[in-house]
């Protein structure tokens, strides 16, 4: 995966490379992995710009990428999954590749066939090649969507991007609200393509490519699925075929030279998929769920997923979402997106939960969208169903149901309707017409087309070709629902974190399929999706079967109601509806009281407008500046130290911290960057306004520990660097008489010094790696038969005191001091990790690289994490801390070790539980102690055979 941006000037003006750098910054979280310019001059002039998410051929694929004779040049986001068979067809052709990466295919495929290639390409992608010969920009996206990519013209002028952010870093879209969206967003919670939120921006929508030249801007659709029902083959027939092209799409999509995994959300969209491709890896698949607090207990996914998971045997990861660390992650995720929506909260938290082991993962999205299970999918079968009712049993059915009242009158109003209207008009809304006028201020009300969201979904209609009312609303979807919602969402999150999603089920022979197949195979009486339950029963493990449709959904309505009352008012007050000035205050007012007042059925519209105020914020009243500041520029010569800080909401800490790194390294000549994780509590604007000669790195989200190191180092001048926690004090000179013994010894790759707590105690942060003699000797107290020398000596850590110079396996990460040259090889920490784990790896790679990791007990420094004497027993740190190190292990030494080392660690726990519990249980002075260290080994035994069990 990969972010692309460019801009094309018609009349030949000179490309700006700050521009296309400063576009290119803002989708660095799509492609960490590195970035590429191409500007070409002349009239027209055009600039390209690449972010990549290395994938497939991870050294190969570096891009723009032309071919030989530079005619053409590609930008490219996305994956094809028969690049294969291309490949052969191109080397048929005469072509010779230099990569193994689907862009070389893409590129070359367009030079052969021009924009055909589109119609032989199975996967998602959106891209730009330039002509040189011709002069002509081509950008195109995939069939169904998946990958996204937006425009905007101005004078002559075109600029192009992954996101929209890249659009308004260019300076050529103004940071300005387009109120013709506003019905459609009342209307569907998301703005639909082709439309966006930003004046002059335009999204390309699904299956469509554009031709962009000195004539003009073409766009084309090259693409669709409006199919004709075909006669009924028998559900055995499309049984067989149906399960033929999921396997084999989901087998396409397990291709990638990084870590793999998949999504449960505990329906049989994501069982189907999880399934295939857990028999097809020639290993433990890594799986993923997520679970809800306050969620109703027949609304929780993790039961069902750890069912499969268990059934599967997958290596299983599951985590739960507070309604408060939903709300402190919206905004961020509002900006990210680029414009307000409903479902980021469980796209972000998945997501993020997946790239802390994985760079890839399979999601079941499209199964409901092709074969039907929404409640607005059964009503508008059973009105078909009503429909074809004689007229003498017709009339009295609706006779009764508008006396029945409530659902039964609104179902015979319904049904007075033509078919399509139903769903134009009525069904296809979350807001009804008059909701919509009156919540829109009425300076905008007159200007804009309040009927525009039903001709919108009454353009899609008249496309469609199907005859049962069920298959044109199930076209409707794929056209709507699916790219603008769900898969804009899907790309959006998983990007935030640099994690590729696949979609199996939207491989397009398989949709090109469904939308043939005739509604019977369907929907039924009692539940939809009839076609894919049978195709599950045959392909799903006995027991596993959920019923009923199944996904991540949030407990909205319980949080906004009893979690963010607060929030939503302050969010929301009339002053603050006032003066944002798009929609009518006083109507806002009501609508959230009565709301909040227990009338359920306001939850679409009051949660549109929350996300809409909190975006705005976030998004419309920012400043033009890109989102990620790069630490800025510094001339004159390389310091000898760079110190690298990464802060997180600890803002009187980290004045102490930079103050004592300004006062005992004034003899050394050195730049400190910091960088700042999205911080809530001022942080960043302390460090600008009190440390002016700081080196700032603002980061719109947080990136983590391990990328933001790797982001200062990226951009770090000195010839050593020293990384410091944000919660460390210098104390003394002796940080910088280390440095000046150290640094001529070029067989260091880390020095490590003393870190003792505020209290003056000694923190352990020196140890051995992993291994089953390790876990051996120390789990089972086998230890105590050591001399204390060589116990010091065997394990480090707790059983050292730290009194003596010596090489070392791996140390915490709050305190390294390293050469550039250690960075510039190994490439800093592992990015796979969001916390915890990033330090161990990377010493590993250091010294399979041939550099010691060494600790000098003549420099110390305070170190306040772990000022406090209690241990938080049930934080899930420690469990984390558990997961990466067996994780690291298995990685390291291969499967077979990596679970005989599980099964020891699992053991050992154990013994210790019963250990300590014989120990407490006999009193004495050290009971409590006793107690306390039964309970922090029942944590590990929990975390440990969970984990052995397939559960995290």
């Amino acid at each position: 995966m990969c972010g692309v941006a460019g801009i094309f000037r018609r009349g030949g003006e000179p490309i700006d490379p700050g521009v296309l750098r400063r576009m290119s910054d803002t989708l660095v979280h799509r492609g960490p992995d590195g970035e590429g310019f191409h500007v070409e001059p002349g009239r027209p002039s055009v600039g390209l710009a690449s972010r990549r998410l290395a994938v497939i051929d991870i050294p190969g694929g570096a891009q723009p990428m032309s071919t030989e004779d530079s005619r053409f040049t590609i930008v490219y986001n996305g994956e094809v999954f028969n690049a294969a068979e291309l490949r052969a067809q191109l080397e048929g052709h005469g072509h010779r590749f230099r990569s193994r990466c689907d862009t070389e295919v893409v590129l070359r495929g367009y030079a052969e066939w021009g924009p055909s290639v589109l119609d032989r390409l199975n996967g998602m992608w959106a891209f730009a090649v330039w002509d040189r010969a011709e002069r002509r920009l081509f950008l195109a996206r995939d069939r169904l969507g998946v990958k996204p990519l937006v425009y905007a013209e101005r004078g002559g002028d075109v600029v192009f991007a992954s996101e929209i952010k890249a659009l308004l870093a260019s300076g050529h879209v103004p940071r300005e609200l387009d109120p013709t969206a506003l019905p459609h967003y009342l209307s569907a919670f998301v703005v639909p393509e082709p439309y966006s939120f930003f004046r002059g921006v335009r999204r390309l929508p699904a299956g469509h490519h554009v031709v962009v030249d000195e004539a003009g801007t073409r766009e084309t659709r090259y693409w669709d699925c409006a199919f004709e029902e075909e006669p009924d083959a028998g559900r055995a027939a499309y049984r067989e075929e149906v399960r033929g092209l999921l396997e084999d799409a989901v087998r396409r999509r397990l291709v990638a030279d990084v870590p793999l995994g998949s999504f449960i959300s505990g329906g049989i969209d994501s069982g189907m998929v999880t399934t295939v491709a857990a028999r097809a890896a020639g290993e433990p698949l890594r799986t993923f769920t997520l679970g809800f607090e306050g969620s109703a207990k027949d609304k929780d996914e993790r039961p069902a997923a750890r069912r499969l998971a268990a059934a599967l045997g997958t290596r299983h990861t599951e985590e739960v979402v507070t309604a408060r660390e939903a709300a402190a992650a919206l905004p961020g995720l509002l900006a990210m997106h680029d414009e307000p929506s409903q479902s980021l909260v469980q796209g972000h938290f998945v997501c993020r939960l997946a790239r802390r082991d994985v760079t890839v993962a399979l999601s079941g999205v499209g199964g409901d969208e092709l074969f039907s299970s929404y409640p607005t999918h059964r009503v508008v079968d059973q009105l078909a169903r009503l429909d074809r009712l004689p007229a003498a049993l017709r009339r009295p059915a609706l006779a009764l149901a508008r006396l029945a009242g409530g659902r039964g009158r609104r179902l015979a109003a319904l049904a007075a309707m033509a078919p399509d209207v139903r769903v134009t008009r009525w069904l296809l809304h979350q807001t009804d017409a008059a909701t919509r006028a009156a919540l829109i201020a009425p300076s905008l009300r007159a200007t804009l087309d309040l009927d525009g969201p039903a001709r919108h979904l009454e353009e899609h209609y008249a496309r469609a070709r199907a005859r049962h009312p069920l298959d044109r609303l199930l076209y409707v979807y794929v056209k709507t629902y699916l790219p603008d919602e769900l898969l804009r969402t899907l790309d959006s999150m998983s990007m935030a974190v640099s994690l590729e999603a696949r979609v199996p089920l939207l491989d397009y022979r398989l949709v090109e399929r469904a939308m043939r197949i005739p509604a019977a195979h369907k929907m039924g009486l009692r539940h939809g999706k009839l076609l894919l339950r049978d195709v599950a029963a045959e392909l799903l493990p006995p027991g596993t079967m959920t019923r009923g449709k199944r996904g991540f959904s949030i407990p909205l309505d319980a949080w906004l109601r009893r979690d963010l009352t607060e929030t939503i008012r302050d969010v929301l007050s009339e002053a603050a509806v006032r003066r944002r000035g798009v929609f009518d205050a006083f109507a806002v007012s009501a609508l959230v009281n009565r709301y909040l007042d227990g009338d359920a059925r306001l939850s679409p519209p009051v949660t549109m407008l929350f996300a809409f105020e909190q975006w705005a914020r976030r998004v419309l009243d920012a400043a033009p500046a890109a989102p990620a500041e790069r630490a800025s520029e510094v001339a004159g010569p390389a310091p000898e130290l760079s110190v690298i800080i990464v802060n997180w909401n600890t803002r009187e800490i980290l004045r102490n911290n930079l103050a004592s790194v300004q006062k005992h390294l004034r003899g050394v000549a050195h730049e400190t960057l910091l960088v700042d994780n999205a911080s809530a509590d001022g942080s960043a604007d302390m460090v600008a306004a009190d440390f002016p000669s700081v080196r700032l790195i603002r980061n719109p989200d947080n990136v983590g520990f391990a990328r933001a190191n790797n982001q200062a180092m990226k951009v770090a001048r000195g010839r050593w660097f020293l990384l410091l926690n944000s919660d460390t004090l210098l104390t003394d000179d002796s940080v910088a008489r280390l440095l000046d013994r150290v640094k001529s010894d070029p067989t260091i790759g880390i020095a490590h010094c003393r870190l003792v707590m505020g209290d003056g105690r000694l923190q352990h942060t020196t140890y051995r790696f992993p291994g089953v003699r390790l876990a051996l000797v120390e789990d089972f107290a086998l230890y105590k038969l050591l001399s204390p020398a060589r116990r010091a000596a065997t394990l480090l850590a707790g059983y050292w005191d730290q009194a003596e110079e010596r090489d070392v396996d791996w140390v915490a990460g709050a305190f390294m001091l390293l050469p550039r040259a250690v960075f510039e090889k190994t490439g800093g920490f592992t990015e796979a990790y969001f916390m915890y784990g990033e330090d161990m790896e990377w010493c590993y790679r250091i010294r399979d690289a041939g550099w010691r990791i060494r600790y000098f007990p003549q420099a110390t420094i305070v170190h306040l994490d772990h000022a406090s004497s209690a241990i938080r027993w049930g934080d899930r740190r420690v469990a984390i801390c558990l997961e990466r190190q067996l994780d690291i292990y298995a990685r390291r030494r291969g499967r077979a070790l990596g679970s005989l080392y599980h099964l020891v660690k699992t053991a050992g726990a154990a013994f210790r539980v019963g250990y300590f519990s014989v120990r407490s249980i006999a009193g004495g002075h050290n009971a409590e102690y006793n107690r306390e260290m039964r309970r922090y080994y029942m944590l590990c035994f929990r975390t440990i055979a969970g984990l052995l069990l397939g559960n995290r």
